[in-house]
Parts: C-alpha cells; structure tokens; sequence
C-alpha cells in the first residue's frame, strides 16, 4: 500500500500546500486500493485484494484452497442473484479470521481461502457440507503454496477445478494429498 510522505519527501517540497494536495492524492488512491480490493456483495476480499493479502502474507501461507460452484446458473434461476449471494455470504461468513481469508474470484461463482495454518481437506469438506446443506455444491482445489506467486497457485487450481468437471467430478475436493 501507499505510504504517508515521508520527511524527506515533505522537505524537498516546501509547499504546506503541495504536501497536503500531495497527501490528498496519495489518500484518495490508497481509498481506492481498498475499495477495489472488497466485494461488498460477498462481504470478503476480491480477487485483487486476495493478491494483496498474499503479499502481506507471505511466507506464511501454506494452503490456496479454490472452490467453483457447481451449476451457478441454475441456481441463481432457482434461488435469485440475490438468493445465491446470501448462501455464499453465509459460507464465507463461517470461515472464522483463524480458518482462512476468503475471496470472491473473478466472476463470483469462484471463491479463494488463504491458509495459513490447518487442514485444508477439512475446511473444504465443512465449507461443502454447509453449500450442501443450502441445496448448492462446488468442486474444490486444494494447492500446497511454496515459493509460488499468487498467479501461478490460482491458475494451478483452476487448472484442477476445470480437469474435475470435465471428468464429471462436481463436488470433488481435489488435490488433497497435498502433492
């Protein structure tokens, strides 16, 4: 994230009124930095913010579990936007800040859990019970993060996701063998 001006910064402008514009500016931006890192619909990270987060975590991360809901379409048919919205707020809203940070990725029927400590297999199976339990399902990823960057655990993932569903494998928490 952007800094405050440091006072070598400040004395080199002079200006009082330069540093606050200056200040302003670097506050608008940071404003805007968080915004487009939060998805107010899913009340978690976003994609980007997960990236963020990922940084500020780094070295600690041992697990990127990924989770593509299973027939989206139909179930916003079934249950409305908004309906489906509230069941998924509902799951991210049950991972506890120790269990993992959460995201809604790309188009929203995607989500991403940062772990940093913990089974990753029995997060996945508690997050699908409780999908289950709403009449939803996903198909599960679990990566093992190393020195990765975030990129390459993401695509690593979806990767798996897509290999699952083209097998038929919906509701499959895969890769939980850690290799």
């Amino acid at each position: 994230m952007l800094a405050k001006l440091n006072l070598r910064t400040i004395l080199k402008l002079g200006s009082n009124t330069q540093v606050r514009v200056l200040q302003d500016q670097v506050d608008m931006l940071q404003a805007q930095v968080k915004a487009l890192a939060y998805d107010p619909a899913y009340g978690c990270l976003t994609s980007s913010g997960l990236a963020l987060k990922w940084e500020e975590l780094k070295g600690q991360v041992s697990f990127l579990v990924y989770c593509d809901i299973d027939y989206m379409h139909l179930a916003n048919e079934q249950y409305t936007h908004k309906g489906v919205d509230a069941k998924i707020r509902t799951v991210i809203g049950s991972c506890r800040s120790t269990d993992a940070v959460a995201a809604r990725i790309y188009s929203g029927d995607e989500l991403g859990f940062l772990i940093k400590e913990g089974d990753p297999v029995k997060l996945a199976e508690r997050l699908q019970a409780l999908f289950l339990s709403m009449g939803l399902s996903a198909t599960w990823a679990i990566v093992k993060v190393d020195s990765q960057v975030f990129s390459v655990a993401l695509d690593k993932a979806i990767e798996m996701v897509e290999a699952a569903k083209k097998e038929n494998w919906r509701g499959s928490i895969n890769g939980g063998n850690h290799e």
